[in-house]
């Protein structure tokens, strides 16, 4: 305790690294006995000190309730501090909520809005948020069903690209060329989407 009490040292620019560094002993447990109680306070006093990280870390204790209750409010606060600082797995698990409704008020609105926010990097998860979201909710956006192929597009360039991508880019194809024209682009599309293991 005295050897934590001066890691904490002064409040200054590192001590956001120095609380989580405590935070991460405790969930550790090689320098002291793991303690989930005081690694979710130490995180969640370093998110109280503004590091967005930590209070996604906040969350996880809350997500997993391992060894201390869990408390609804204190995730969702600590959620939407990770989503407004820009962690993109924070956007997506907060849209999760907006979307279903669990938590906060259904809004399908604000569920978009995060998806995006957590697409504009290019990262493949929020893109497939994307993607997946027009798709389901269609009728709701029909007049943005041309950012789900862009989603789709962006998805299909990357190495790992799974297969039902390029099953979902041709049936747009067949659907915006019709069964006739689009047939050799679509036809091409699903074999690339065969190879990737697309049933």
């Amino acid at each position: 305790t005295m050897a934590f009490g001066s890691l904490v040292g002064e409040l200054n620019p590192t001590i956001c690294d120095r609380t989580s560094r405590i935070a991460r002993e405790y969930h550790n447990g090689e320098v002291v006995t793991d303690d989930a109680r005081l690694a979710h306070d130490w995180y969640r006093f370093t998110a109280d000190l503004g590091d967005d990280y930590a209070a996604w870390k906040v969350v996880e204790y809350h997500m997993q309730a391992e060894g201390f209750e869990k408390d609804n409010d204190v995730l969702l606060k600590y959620l939407t501090q990770a989503s407004d600082g820009g962690l993109s797995y924070a956007q997506i698990e907060l849209g999760r909520l907006y979307e279903a409704g669990s938590l906060v008020e259904h809004d399908l609105d604000r569920a978009l809005s995060l998806y995006k926010a957590a697409a504009a990097g290019g990262g493949r998860p929020g893109l497939t948020r994307v993607a997946l979201f027009l798709e389901e909710h269609k009728a709701e956006y029909a007049g943005q069903q041309d950012d789900r192929i862009a989603a789709l597009t962006a998805i299909s360039e990357m190495n790992d690209a799974p297969g039902w991508v390029f099953t979902r880019l041709a049936q747009n194809v067949l659907e915006t060329e019709g069964r006739w024209a689009g047939e050799a682009q679509a036809m091409a599309l699903l074999e690339e989407a065969s190879a990737r293991g697309d049933l």
